[in-house]
């Protein structure tokens, strides 16, 4: 009886933000697809007009030598091999993310502009769970875990499986346009997560 009560609390949540999501405006405007898109957009985000250049450039010529090891690799035969992912690490060793080189409040005005999602969207609550005691909400948008940012989901599971099992952290939510923090203990989190594009605060 009581897992058939579970189980209907769950397919009411699930219904209900399925709804939601489905009403939702879905409209966002088309990521930078040329260099100059690209540049504009880095720009608008906050990123210094020379260092947006340069980080174009790197990326260009990152690109290119990516495709031409594939190419060479594929008429050589050794694509997939070892020598192809040393090739390849080689190619990417000298690059830093984005994000480390612009820090994360300038990313995420870029994912913003860009088109991007830049938050991990609570869609579902499992009763029961660490985060139903905590008191996280579907339709919560988690901006930090730790004290770390967090602008995709697969974030945030990489981090629940960090640090020591049950160490209490600080999740702090975005609900209704207010920020509410809130305690877990570090592990699953119970939830069903997506994600959302959703304009920083200035």
């Amino acid at each position: 009886m009581r897992l058939a009560s579970v189980e209907q609390r769950l397919a009411g949540v699930l219904s209900a933000t399925t709804t939601a999501a489905r009403d939702a405006d879905t409209t966002r405007p088309e990521p930078p697809r040329t260099a100059s898109e690209r540049r504009g957009a880095l720009v608008a985000a906050g990123v210094d007009a020379a260092l947006a250049e340069d980080l174009v450039l790197r990326e260009a010529q990152r690109s290119l030598e990516q495709l031409s090891l594939r190419d060479q690799a594929i008429r050589e035969g050794w694509l997939g091999t070892e020598q192809y992912r040393e090739e390849l690490s080689r190619i990417n060793a000298d690059a830093r993310s984005l994000r480390e080189e612009i820090g994360d409040d300038i990313y995420d005005r870029y994912l913003y502009v860009t088109g991007e999602d830049n938050r991990v969207k609570v869609d579902a609550v499992i009763p029961g769970s660490a985060a139903e005691i905590a008191g996280l909400q579907p339709g919560d948008l988690i901006e930090s875990y730790a004290d770390q940012r967090l602008f995709d989901f697969s974030e945030l599971r990489n981090k629940t499986t960090e640090g020591e099992y049950g160490e209490q952290v600080a999740v702090r939510v975005r609900r209704a346009g207010r920020v509410v923090e809130t305690w877990v203990p570090r592990g699953p989190l119970g939830v069903t997560l997506n994600s959302a594009r959703v304009e920083p605060a200035p």
